[in-house]
């Protein structure tokens, strides 16, 4: 016997400018993170005593940096149900981020991920996420993991640098809804 399932994928995108699921300029030092509808508005997510739930947001959802999230740092991006109401969060930062050997941890503390109902990948543990100064606690299985930023240079930002030059970066990875970025990268210089 098989059962109708009564959620879908989660319908946002993560972008660095407020309703635009990809910025179409450089965004340089953002200290603003937004969750937007994409294809959608509708997101699945935890309740107490239900796996999942689908939740309309009625807009985008901002979480603010702040220099907690630490320079040249991977940090991920969670949903979540703050009483009630849908909310983006950022976890603590990745245990490594060397390139080639980066990971998010595994025990208390960490982003640690599992894939939960659905299929979707979700904190496996009780997880410290902030939006700005504030902090919450997301019991174990109830932080819907949407993504993931690069931290700046400095502490509490992130770019994504859309125009031609040296170095080129986009500190944005989602998820869900991805679509293709093509950057350019070059050499202004003359000699």
């Amino acid at each position: 016997m098989t059962t109708a399932l009564n959620y879908t994928l989660p319908q946002g995108r993560l972008t660095l400018q407020r309703g635009i699921t990809i910025p179409t300029s450089d965004q340089i030092g953002a200290t603003t993170l937004y969750y937007t509808p994409a294809v959608g508005n509708l997101v699945p997510l935890a309740t107490d005593g239900s796996p999942l739930a689908m939740y309309a947001l009625p807009d985008d959802l901002s979480c603010a940096l702040t220099p907690r999230q630490a320079a040249d740092t991977l940090v991920d991006a969670f949903l979540w149900l703050n009483d009630g109401n849908p909310e983006l969060v950022l976890g603590p930062a990745w245990s490594a981020t060397t390139p080639g050997m980066s990971n998010r941890g595994t025990g208390a503390g960490t982003s640690q991920i599992s894939r939960q109902a659905g299929g979707f990948y979700s904190n496996a543990l009780p997880l410290l996420a902030f939006n700005g100064d504030g902090a919450r606690t997301l019991p174990a299985g109830h932080g819907l993991y949407v993504g993931t930023v690069y931290v700046d240079h400095t502490a509490g930002q992130v770019s994504c640098l859309w125009s031609y030059g040296q170095n080129r970066k986009w500190g944005v990875w989602n998820a869900f809804n991805r679509l293709p970025i093509e950057l350019q990268v070059g050499d202004t210089t003359t000699s």
